[in-house]
């Protein structure tokens, strides 16, 4: 799955969460930052976190991700998205 782009000219963010059985907590979001007339910066989240089935904590889940883009438009021909990953188990 590609990751979403920054969009140039853009203010925009969303989060969105949700709970389940087993203490299950998904949190989701995003928030695109209009850098000029010509660049934009991308920073998404995503945090899970699980009790597991079994009561000794082997099969519990947490994790956390983070990225960062930043997306310049240089020239008319010249594009440049430079991106960083971050996760954490």
């Amino acid at each position: 799955m590609l990751p979403t782009r920054p969009r140039i000219g853009e203010n925009s963010g969303f989060v969105t969460a949700s709970y389940g059985n087993y203490d299950a907590v998904n949190v989701q979001g995003a928030v695109n930052i209009a850098m000029g007339e010509h660049g934009a910066m991308r920073v998404a989240g995503n945090l899970v976190s699980r009790d597991g089935y079994q009561t000794d904590g082997t099969s519990d889940e947490k994790t956390q991700a983070l990225r960062v883009q930043l997306l310049g438009e240089l020239t008319p021909d010249l594009t440049v998205r430079v991106g960083g990953d971050l996760r954490a188990l």
